[in-house]
């Protein structure tokens, strides 16, 4: 017992580590909901019960270290199990690294969101059944048992799906015995439990065939698995063929165990350096196919999520200055915390594609640009990317954006779809509480507009209907015009021009906002840009918001302009001390 705790202990841990970004990233492609139309609509699937099994337990994964909980246990079982059956084939069989690889196979396969946590659960049902059949040795005749595999791989299979194939050949290689030649009619096990996929694929049930015969049927049929996913097959097989082969052999047998042998091989050190190479190889597999680039979007996508935008300013990893959506999730954040026109050139920008990046199909820029847009108060593309990166999700499912089109049909008062996708989402655990105050909402325009987040953005509605991102500076101008005080608009649209140095628009839009409740505070950035629009009208500075600050900040800035004029250092120099200001990054930036 010791060892079990040990191991999930140390999975647990490195999961924790390594991983923990990675599970609320995957919960939002399952959609796990209590009701008997969902449960029917799973389990009459081949492979449904593994299915409803893997959804009910990927819904917690929203939640802190419940992730890395499900992942060591489902370890910890499927490295016991693998244990209890070769000890059923071979009792001098005693390598807990051989043992614990099926489980690791299975951890590297879950850092790829691609990846259905069916496989790992069908594979704890498929060990747990073969070792029940194998300990059936001991009381049942082996014509009875055969009868019993064949008869119950089609059930098993239409549960379980393809690793339901590996219990039967895990229990096949298992009754081989070259004393009794009546083994071989074990074989017949095999082709029988074949026969349950191609029966259904011929029947029209299913995916291709390769993919109801084989692993990579629990990984998406739209990509490539590679060879990753055939590790958990390989390292059962191996491990019980070699079982097997030990337990041929008479130097091994169970009557020439010797004391001093089982003190070698259950040795303290030996399984420490076992247990040691099982961490190593984890990590090394985990490196191999947990990709540091996803992650870091993973972590980001999870601070947007959950609202910690300083978190996600302070992450060492962003890095805004390389990569457009990093950007992107910075400015989202600056925005939210309202600190969009004070600090975002105190922040590095990369122009337009800082602000909006641009979509290329993926959930991940869908999901962002649909938090952004949404930000803006732009509910129509919102709506669009949010309809989008569902289509994009694994299997066409995520509740996260469904809750995103219950926002967007409430504020543009399309109250029967919004009920329906609520009445989807107040069937699951983690969405109910939310769907169910959404529904107090349902025809009531009023409320609509009376709530906090919902309200501000029915009244910048456009009433035009789905837009273009082309079109998001347009739609940021009519928001505001329907609604001059809200403020994300006001300062995303303000940013957008003193990102692509519209200096002219940028002044119109000061001229006839100015006065709005938005810009009763000016942004410090807004008031650098204001001196620039207005260097030949002073007089006007005070009138359009520009502080005293601002204005001696400004001056200090000309005067060291002045200063180093025509010097090979003067971009150093007003670096230096104004490298946060929109006057450098007008001057100096592109």
């Amino acid at each position: 017992m010791g060892i079990w705790f040990s191991l999930f202990i140390a999975i647990f841990a490195y999961c924790q580590f390594f991983l923990s970004f990675n599970y609320p990233f995957v919960e939002q492609f399952t959609f796990f909901r209590f009701s008997g139309e969902y449960a029917l609509s799973t389990l009459r699937e081949p492979g449904g019960v593994a299915s409803y099994v893997a959804s009910f337990l990927s819904q917690f994964y929203l939640y802190p270290a419940i992730g890395p909980f499900i992942s060591a246990m489902l370890a910890v079982l499927i490295t016991a199990l693998m244990d209890l059956n070769l000890n059923r084939i071979s009792s001098r069989y005693y390598i807990p690294f051989l043992s614990a690889l099926p489980a690791l196979a299975c951890i590297w396969l879950e850092a790829d969101f691609n990846y259905y946590l069916s496989g790992t659960v069908s594979l704890v049902f498929a060990l747990a059944i073969s070792w029940a059949y194998l300990t059936s040795k001991r009381f049942c005749p082996f014509y009875m048992r055969m009868l019993l595999l064949m008869v119950c791989s089609w059930p098993l299979y239409y549960a379980l799906g393809p690793n339901a194939l590996l219990m039967v050949g895990l229990c096949t290689i298992a009754e081989l015995n070259k004393s009794d030649k009546r083994s071989l009619l074990s074989l017949i096990t095999i082709p029988v439990a074949i026969a349950c996929p191609v029966v259904l694929y011929s029947l029209e049930i299913g995916n291709d065939l390769s993919f109801q015969l084989l692993p990579k049927g629990y990984y998406l049929t739209k990509l490539s698995a590679g060879p990753k996913c055939y590790y958990p097959w390989i390292a059962v097989l191996l491990n019980v063929i070699l079982a097997k082969c030990l337990s041929f052999f008479p130097l091994l047998a169970e009557n020439e165990r010797t004391p001093r042998f089982d003190r070698i091989i259950r040795s303290v050190w030996l399984v420490a350096m076992q247990f040691i190479a099982i961490v190593a190889m984890m990590h090394w597999g985990v490196q191999q196919y947990n990709s540091a680039k996803n992650y870091e979007a993973k972590v980001f996508d999870y601070y947007v999520r959950t609202g910690q935008w300083m978190e996600l300013l302070t992450d060492k990893h962003l890095r805004a200055n390389q990569n457009f959506m990093h950007t992107c999730y910075q400015n989202l954040a600056l925005s939210s915390l309202n600190l969009m026109g004070d600090k975002m050139f105190a922040c590095p920008q990369m122009g337009f594609p800082g602000l909006f990046i641009k979509w290329n199909n993926t959930v991940n820029s869908s999901t962002l640009l649909s938090d952004v847009y949404w930000q803006a108060g732009d509910v129509a593309l919102a709506q669009e990317m949010a309809f989008e990166g569902m289509i994009a999700s694994r299997d066409a499912v995520n509740p996260r954006l469904l809750m995103r089109l219950v926002q967007t049909n409430l504020v543009a008062g399309n109250y029967p779809v919004a009920e329906k996708y609520i009445n989807l989402l107040a069937d699951t655990y983690s969405y109910s509480a939310k769907a169910n105050e959404y529904r107090t909402l349902l025809y009531n325009d009023e409320a609509v507009l009376a709530d906090a987040e919902l309200g501000p953005r029915k009244k910048g509605m456009q009433g035009k209907g789905l837009t273009s991102a082309e079109l998001v500076a347009a739609d940021l101008e009519l928001i505001i015009e329907s609604n001059p005080s809200f403020v994300p608009a006001m300062h995303y649209f303000g940013a957008l021009c003193l990102v692509v140095k519209d200096i002219p628009t940028f002044a119109k839009f000061i001229e006839k906002y100015h006065t709005s409740p938005a810009l009763a505070k000016m942004p410090v950035h807004f008031q650098e840009a204001i001196i620039l629009a207005y260097e030949k009208e002073a007089d006007r500075w005070t009138e359009l918001g520009v502080t005293s600050p601002v204005r001696q900040r400004y001056e200090q800035y000309r005067k060291t302009f002045i200063m180093h004029r025509g010097s090979p250092m003067l971009e150093r120099k007003m670096a230096a001390g104004f490298h946060d200001t929109y006057w450098y990054q007008f001057m100096f930036k592109k």
